[in-house]
């Protein structure tokens, strides 16, 4: 939980490069990272909202399109990214909007949008991520 915490604190300070972060990241990875329900809670409610916010920011510059977000739709879609993932990782996020963003969920011609990421594209990264945790569950039961 504190290695999460210090993450966060270094993306907000923009100590890391979230750039080689996501090269190292895979869902299997993110399977053994703390959910940010747990992590961000009571007096580091403002850290998570923050570093995801940071993140959101990002993802939403990746792509060309000419109309961007303001500031009250950028803090909806935080929010939204805060509940959707409340079960999953930061690094789960991380990854998500790599994966969004380089297509591996579909494309989009119409600009992105809260209903597009959440209404179609996390739905695919969680079926993803149920399968894997599916394998490594039936590898694990093997071993035992």
């Amino acid at each position: 939980m504190q290695k999460t915490l210090d993450f966060s604190k270094e993306i907000i300070n923009g100590n890391v490069n979230v750039s080689v972060v996501e090269m190292g990241l895979t869902i299997n990875k993110c399977l053994e990272k703390p959910n940010i329900r747990i992590v961000f809670k009571d007096e580091f409610a403002q850290v998570g909202f923050s570093v995801v916010k940071v993140l959101v920011i990002r993802f939403m510059e990746s792509f060309g399109f000419s109309t961007k977000m303001n500031d009250s739709q950028i803090d909806t879609l935080t929010v939204d990214t805060l509940e959707k993932f409340s079960y999953e990782s930061l690094e789960d996020i991380v990854l998500f909007f790599k994966m969004a963003r380089n297509g591996s969920f579909g494309t989009t011609n119409r600009g992105v949008d809260s209903n597009l990421i959440y209404g179609e594209w996390f739905p695919k990264y969680l079926e993803k991520k149920s399968e894997l945790r599916e394998q490594s569950y039936l590898k694990q039961k093997g071993k035992t």
